[in-house]
C-alpha cells in the first residue's frame, strides 16, 4: 500500500463522490471534494493536494479546466491526475494537458485504488 496522501476528488455527484472518499480512506488517504471547478481550485490553491482526481463531464466549466490549472500553476504542475469519465473525447484533451491515468465511469473502486496507488508510487 502507498503512504496515505491527501486527495482532491472533483466529482459533482455527492453519492459516488462519497463513494470514491470512503473507498480511499479505507487505505488511509485524506479526501478533499469538490463539485465543480471553482471548489477544486479553491482547495489545490492552499498547496496540501498530492493527487486530483478529476471528474471531466461537469455543469459549467470541464474537468479539464481544473487539469489545466493545475499543469498551469507551478507548484501544482507536477501533482498526479487522474481523469474520471465516460466520455472518450475528453481523453485525448487530457493527455495533451499532461493527465497521468485515465478511470472510466462507471467507476470501478478496486481499479481506482490501485491507480491511486499506482499515481503515489510513480510520484
Amino acid at each position: 500500500m502507498s503512504t496515505p496522501a491527501n486527495i482532491l476528488i472533483l466529482e459533482d455527484d455527492p453519492d459516488q463522490s462519497t463513494l470514491m472518499c470512503d473507498a480511499l480512506s479505507i487505505d488511509g488517504h485524506i479526501c478533499f471534494t469538490a463539485q465543480s471547478v471553482d471548489e477544486a481550485e479553491q482547495i489545490l490553491s492552499q498547496g496540501h493536494i498530492q493527487l486530483a482526481l478529476l471528474d471531466m463531464n461537469l455543469p459549467g466549466r470541464t474537468g479539464l479546466e481544473a487539469l489545466q490549472f493545475m499543469r498551469n500553476t507551478p507548484s501544482l504542475s507536477a501533482v498526479p491526475a487522474i481523469v474520471v469519465t465516460a466520455n472518450h473525447q475528453f481523453q485525448q484533451q487530457a493527455e495533451e494537458l499532461g493527465a497521468d491515468l485515465f478511470l472510466v465511469k462507471p467507476v470501478n473502486i478496486g481499479q481506482m485504488r490501485t491507480l491511486v496507488q499506482r499515481c503515489l508510487r510513480a510520484s
